[in-house]
């Protein structure tokens, strides 16, 4: 295993740190600061502001493209559950919806959304 990952381009990249310390501090919910303010207490040198964007936008990009991918394949999914046979048909479905964000007291990128159709239940 350890030969694969020494192989593959995208793990083994040259700043591949500098990726999983950002993904790890948004993961967090915190910002440049909380990173910045970590590494002085760690004695640890610290990526530019300018860095830490590029790989925050690159990261963010990825979601953003995952979340789409996803939508498009759910589209798909029940527009074959209803007997569409293209992405030009309309399909009339009455579909409650539900959502809320889970935030108790802090910003959160996490959100709940059901989507319930009587008619298959």
């Amino acid at each position: 295993m350890s030969r694969e990952v020494s192989q593959h381009k995208v793990l083994n990249a040259a700043f591949d740190v500098n990726m999983r310390l950002v993904q790890g501090t948004l993961s967090l919910g915190l910002g440049y600061s909380a990173l910045e303010k970590f590494c002085m207490n760690k004695n640890l040198d610290i990526m530019s502001s300018r860095t830490f964007n590029f790989y925050k936008k690159k990261i963010l990009d990825g979601y953003l493209s995952a979340a789409n991918q996803m939508l498009c394949n759910i589209r798909k999914h029940v527009r074959e559950a209803y007997g569409s046979r293209n992405n030009n048909d309309i399909v009339d479905i009455g579909v409650p919806y539900d959502g809320s964000r889970l935030t108790r007291g802090h910003t959160s990128n996490i959100g709940i959304g059901c989507v319930i159709d009587p008619f298959l239940v």
